[in-house]
């Protein structure tokens, strides 16, 4: 293999595909990327057995070739070399490195030794801008928990209706769900997908512009733009059923601005490090939200939020930190924090968006 080009779009492939190495003991291979010439371009690729990454990229090819080398060797590598054109040249098991002022040789492994990265072709398939998709999955991965007994929480749910793809969270304590229009209809479709690869597709997929198409098969996932592809493999299992709890009616609603509540609640969580619990009391007399907190080691805070209210006094507690989560991964100027009584789970919407919201249960005291 011989292929050169600038070290600008060398660096940036290398870093996305170094996505998906972890750190293997067991299996070196794996902590490499695969470097092959494919119609003209080079292509990067990786995988841990659970998600892999591929990524294409233009250049001169001289000669055709493939071999596996270090993520971590070639990535740091590239991105302190101070010239633009960069040429990967094999030789044998090594790959040797030129530019105008650096020459190197990087000891790699047989491309042979590498896992067989499934090639997804048949399923249903829907396109989503890559913006619209990433900014969704970040606001309900969060709600997700790693469970050995519950494999279906430590994963992302998308549910997809016709042209509606609904993608969700659980980890029982809290729910998030948001709503995304597809470009074009898919039939219908629900698969989980593991939460590491929700978190690393909402990094990735950030930055494309581009629509994104979904291919969901029996087993697998695609994600693909025309120069990335990000496959996964889907968690089997059968998601809770959870509209069946998600209340219709609240006897109070509090429309507030999300940058005073987020920093309310972070006050707040100052005192409630023994228990994380805060006291949120709605008092329509004051027209505010009112955050108590107490703990036996800091001493306790008392904070208010005006807003606007619909409804009669009410009050519960919650883990501030749930609170916390959603508030941080919500772009909205103002959010809705509606309440049933102290018991039930409350839900928090965003003004202006009837496609997301966020349910959470009390604490108990």
């Amino acid at each position: 293999m011989k292929f050169t080009g600038t070290k600008e779009n060398l660096k940036k492939a290398l870093l996305l595909a170094s996505r998906a190495i972890g750190s293997n003991t067991t299996l070196p291979v794996l902590n490499n990327l695969l470097l092959q010439t494919e119609k003209g371009q080079l292509k990067i690729s990786s995988t841990n057995l659970e998600l892999a990454i591929k990524t294409w990229i233009g250049g001169q090819i001289d000669e055709q070739g493939e071999i596996t080398i270090p993520a971590k060797t070639i990535t740091e590598h590239i991105t302190n070399i101070t010239d633009e054109k960069i040429t990967l040249q094999t030789q044998k098991n090594n790959l040797v490195i030129d530019s105008k002022n650096t020459h190197s040789i990087v000891k790699g492994l047989p491309a042979e030794e590498f896992p067989l990265i499934p090639d997804i072709k048949e399923g249903i398939e829907v396109s989503i801008e890559g913006k619209t998709l990433a900014e969704g999955l970040s606001q309900v991965s969060f709600a997700s928990a790693f469970s050995e007994t519950q494999p279906e929480l430590s994963g992302v749910l998308f549910n997809l209706e016709g042209r509606v793809l609904k993608i969700a969270a659980t980890d029982r304590y809290r729910l998030a769900e948001k709503t995304l229009q597809t470009k074009d209809g898919g039939g219908e479709k629900k698969v989980i997908v593991p939460n590491r690869v929700v978190t690393e597709l909402a990094r990735i997929m950030g930055d494309i512009k581009k629509d994104v198409k979904i291919i969901l098969s029996e087993n697998q996932v695609l994600f693909k733009t025309d120069d990335v592809e990000i496959i996964s493999r889907l968690i089997e299992g059968k998601y809770p059923d959870y509209q069946e709890i998600v209340p219709k009616d609240f006897s109070t609603q509090i429309k507030i601005k999300t940058s005073e509540l987020t920093s309310a609640f972070k006050l707040s969580g100052i005192f409630a490090q023994e228990n994380n619990n805060v006291e949120v009391e709605v008092d329509t007399k004051k027209t505010a939200l009112i955050l108590n907190s107490t703990s036996q080691r800091a001493g306790s805070n008392t904070t208010e939020v005006s807003g606007e209210i619909m409804g009669g006094n009410n009050k519960i507690v919650f883990n501030y930190r749930y609170v916390l989560d959603c508030l941080n991964h919500t772009n909205g100027k103002k959010i809705i924090l509606k309440l049933i009584d102290p018991s039930s789970p409350a839900m928090i919407t965003v003004e202006g968006d009837d496609n997301y919201f966020y349910l959470v249960m009390p604490i108990k005291v």
